[in-house]
C-alpha cells in the first residue's frame, strides 16, 4: 500500500479539469501516469437525490456516444478522431458524455479528463 499526500490539491471538475502527473520507479523500471482527484455521490436535495461532484451539487448534461467511426467501425483512424467527439461536449454546452456498450481506447478518456468532460460508462 501506497498514500501519496498532495498538499493545496486542486479538485478536477468539468469547469477546472486540473490533472497531475505521476511517476512511479524502482531501480529497474519506470512508469507514468496522470490523475484527477474528484469525487462522486448522491446528495440530498430540496427534489429529492442529486449527484455530488467535489461535494458540490452538479447537473450533469451530455450525449449518448457509441464511439463508431464508419471507416473503422469501433477502431478511430486517428487521435484526432477519438478527440472530436469529446470536443463537441463544450460546443453544444454540455459536460458529460454516456459511453455506450463498449469501453474506449485509454486514450479518449485522456481527451474527457483533459478536457473535463464527465465520462458516464455502460457495465460492459
Amino acid at each position: 500500500e501506497v498514500s501519496i499526500f498532495v498538499a493545496r490539491a486542486t479538485a478536477w471538475s468539468p469547469s477546472e479539469p486540473y490533472l497531475y502527473d505521476l511517476k512511479v520507479s524502482t531501480p529497474t523500471d519506470a512508469v507514468t501516469s496522470y490523475f484527477g482527484l474528484r469525487t462522486f455521490a448522491l446528495g440530498d436535495g430540496p427534489k429529492g437525490r442529486r449527484p455530488l461532484l467535489n461535494g458540490n451539487f452538479t447537473f450533469l448534461a451530455g450525449f449518448l456516444d457509441q464511439s463508431w467511426w464508419p471507416d473503422g467501425q469501433y477502431t478511430a483512424p486517428t487521435d484526432e478522431a477519438l478527440a472530436f467527439d469529446v470536443e463537441a461536449v463544450a460546443t453544444f454546452g454540455l459536460n458529460m458524455i454516456r459511453l455506450h456498450q463498449k469501453v474506449n481506447p485509454e486514450r479518449w478518456y485522456w481527451h474527457a479528463d483533459r478536457l473535463g468532460v464527465v465520462v458516464f460508462q455502460d457495465m460492459v
